[in-house]
This record gives C-alpha cells, structure tokens and sequence, in this order.
C-alpha cells in the first residue's frame, strides 16, 4: 500500500500543479477617453487634475498595480497610443515603467473610418504566459467589417469589438477574448445600446467557434434587468458578477452594495454595475472592484479613470 501511495503521489501534485496553472485573472477598464475628460473638466464636472496629461501616471499605475494577466481596455484614444500630435503620452510605456519590465503586448486597431483612435477597444496580455494566435476587429452594426454607418441605425453605433485568440502557455488551453463598449443608451434614446448589443452577439457567436473557452469584457452601458443586459447574456456568455452572487460566491459589501463608476466630484461612489466580465466554459473563482486613489501631476490623490477596474479569476476548462 505504501509502495502505491507512493508511486501515485508525484501525479497528484502535477495533477494540483496543472489545475494551478489553469487559473489566469482578467480585468475590464474604461479608461476615460482625454476628450471626454476635457469636456467634463469644462462643464466643472472634473477637477483638472483629471485631464489625461495630469492622470496619465495615476492610470497606468493602477493598469499595473491590477497585475491582470490579461485586460480589455475601452474609451482609448489617439492621446493614449501616441498617434500623431504633441503632447501625447504613451499609457503603454508609462504601464511598462510602473511595472519595471515589458512584459505586456497589447492589440489595438484604429477603429474609425479615417484611421484614428476615438473611443476604441484594446486588449493587453502578458507574454509570458500566452501566445497570440490571431486577433482582429469587428463593429456591431450591420456593416460588422468596416467603420460606416448604417442608414437607418440608431445613432452613435458604430462602436468596435477587438478580439484575440489565446494559448496559455502553462496550460496549453486555447480560449477567446473579447474587449467592448456599447453605445450609452441615454445618449440618443434610439435604440442604440440594444442594437449593439444584437449585433455583437449575432456577430461573435457566429464567427467564433464555441468549442474554446472565451471571455467577453468591457462597458456595456447597461446592468442586471435592462434589455441590453438580457441580449448580451442571452446566449453563450454568463456574467460573473451575478453568477457568483446568485451561487453564494464571495463578493465584498462594497461590490454588493456599489456599482462601477464614481461620483463625477469624486466623493461617494454610483450605484450600477455597467462595467462586466463575462465567461464560458470556464470556473469563475473570484471577483472584486477597485477602487483606489493614486497621485495625480500636483501630487493630489484621484481616481484615475472615471470609471473603477473590474478584476476575475478563472480555471480554464
């Protein structure tokens, strides 16, 4: 008997040692697009601390800090991905700083008819721990392959979906990863959250094979009980924030009794959780919200984004 136990105990623990590599966290961010932060700084919704040239810091430390082995990024622009313009300042190489190296590969495509970067989507994974084996763009709308507008489409939905396939590398698991931003739906009061929406699901769950495991992050514009909400959960995905609270699962009070975003002056925190991580095929372990403060240009502490990072882990299956 000992002899058995014996044999089989070096299996067990590269058993253990597997289902330990199959656990990967993934974060979802709006990260506050520089027009928009200029537009609520004039309105005096924002302090000036919160321009992007003055949070540009207090951003790509928090982006470091999360220490995501993989994360969707929306509301990116020309002035974070140093496009043409003085000024300009790279999150990228201000997240490789904080973190001392430069592990992190990131996926963008401009998004726009003229090739600009306005309120794109991106995605950013370690390197170490998974190979890319394709990637690309798609906007949902009917013209799903091509930034144009669609006559007779609410307004405002020409919103993109960047997507990526993945080998972990510890794992050898292949899964898909999806980065998104649905128009905001008191924008235009057309429509528009629930159109894009409809079209991201037709679009991602035709295209893609639902053999792998996948993720789908981002602003959605739109929490527990709206239409839009019924659409995107509607068919492949689940939500992991709901998943977890519906099982029992362990989520802090705040993440029970706040939502994603912060007051404009900063002082309290909203209600609504429009900021979602959802998955398939995959073991949700863990969810919170972070809600940190770091220093802005005068020293000030600010949060760094209007909105809060979301962060999960998953065993992959």
């Amino acid at each position: 008997m000992i002899k058995i136990i014996t044999a089989i105990f070096p299996f067990l623990l590269a058993a253990n040692a597997l289902a330990q590599n199959c656990v990967i966290k993934i974060g979802s961010y709006n990260v506050c697009e520089s027009d928009a932060r200029a537009r609520q700084v004039k309105k005096g919704n924002f302090t000036p601390q919160r321009y992007y040239r003055n949070s540009a810091d207090a951003l790509a430390a928090m982006i470091a800090d999360l220490d995501c082995d993989i994360i969707g990024m929306v509301e990116v622009c020309d002035s974070m991905w140093v496009q043409a313009g003085s000024g300009n300042i790279d999150l990228r190489k201000k997240v490789a700083e904080r973190r001392g190296n430069k592990d992190y590969d990131w996926i963008l495509y401009p998004n726009t008819s003229t090739r600009q970067i306005s309120y794109d989507s991106a995605i950013g994974y370690k390197k170490s721990l998974f190979k890319k084996l394709g990637s690309g763009i798609f906007w949902m709308t009917a013209f799903s392959d091509e930034a144009k507008t669609v006559p007779g489409a609410p307004k405002g939905t020409v919103r993109p979906a960047v997507w990526a396939k993945f080998k972990h590398k510890p794992s050898g698991q292949v899964f898909f990863f999806y980065t998104t931003h649905l128009v905001l739906g008191s924008m235009y009061k057309d429509g528009g959250n629930e159109y894009n929406a409809e079209w991201f699901m037709k679009v991602a769950q035709e295209r893609f094979p639902d053999k792998y495991p996948s993720f789908v992050v981002g602003d959605f514009n739109t929490s527990t009980g709206k239409e839009a909400y019924r659409i995107m959960t509607g068919g492949r995905w689940t939500d992991v924030y709901d998943h977890l609270k519906e099982k029992g699962g362990v989520l802090s009070r705040e993440d029970l009794e706040w939502g994603t975003m912060a007051q404009d002056n900063e002082a309290s925190w909203r209600k609504g959780i429009i900021d979602h991580i959802m998955f398939y095929k995959a073991e949700p372990l863990s969810y919170y919200t972070d809600r940190r403060m770091y220093p802005t240009a005068d020293g000030s502490l600010h949060y760094p984004s209007d909105h809060f990072p979301i962060v999960a882990e998953f065993k992959l299956q």
